[in-house]
């Protein structure tokens, strides 16, 4: 028995995937090659059926740094696989921008489209400028103008918004304080 397989076995115990997942997921900065692969593939494997979002993402955000230089392009759908049971639009956005640099161009195309996609659909405009900030790198500088054009929409939506809110906040203290006046002593008067 190799050691990969010695660690997956030893690991097998380990009845929560929450767990096992981030007790191998450190082990695989240790590895190289093949045995890098086959862990990485090994806990992609059973994290997609972790019910936590957040945990996939950690788990995702912990492998991806050691997807450079793998050859095997079914490790990067299984990544995919993980990121589709991510609940947070945000997140599964944020994981669609870390897996794009290991594509080739057409998936990443594709992958690039449901990000936007998700980006544009935010309900709040705040996060989703957040959201192409992660994004537009991976475009080409063509593609990039034609996104920040649309962002400065959404731009212009979150400042009037926080402008909207600025002045219904100042006005309820305004009519609060007019509330109390009739209720303040007048100076020198003593109840």
């Amino acid at each position: 028995m190799g050691l990969i397989e010695n660690v997956i076995y030893s690991c097998s115990n380990i009845q929560d995937e929450n767990e096992r997942a981030l007790v191998l997921s450190p082990l695989v900065r240790h590895l190289r090659g093949h045995d890098k692969e086959e862990l990485i593939e090994h806990i992609l494997d059973f994290s997609s059926h972790i019910q936590y979002g957040d945990t996939k993402f950690q788990i995702l955000s912990s492998l991806v740094p050691y997807l450079y230089g793998l050859k095997n392009e079914s490790i990067v759908e299984k990544a995919l696989e993980l990121v589709y049971g991510i609940i947070s639009e945000y997140q599964r956005i944020e994981s669609f921008s870390l897996l794009l640099p290991f594509m080739d161009e057409q998936r990443k195309e594709e992958i690039m489209e449901q990000a936007l996609e998700l980006a544009f659909n935010l309900k709040d405009k705040n996060m989703a400028l957040q959201a192409l900030s992660v994004i537009i790198p991976h475009m080409d500088e063509s593609r990039q103008k034609e996104i920040n054009e649309k962002a400065v929409y959404f731009k212009h939506e979150v400042q009037s918004e926080y402008l909207r809110r600025g002045a219904a906040a100042l006005l309820r203290r305004v009519e609060t304080l007019s509330s109390l006046t009739p209720h303040l002593d007048e100076p020198g008067k003593r109840h």
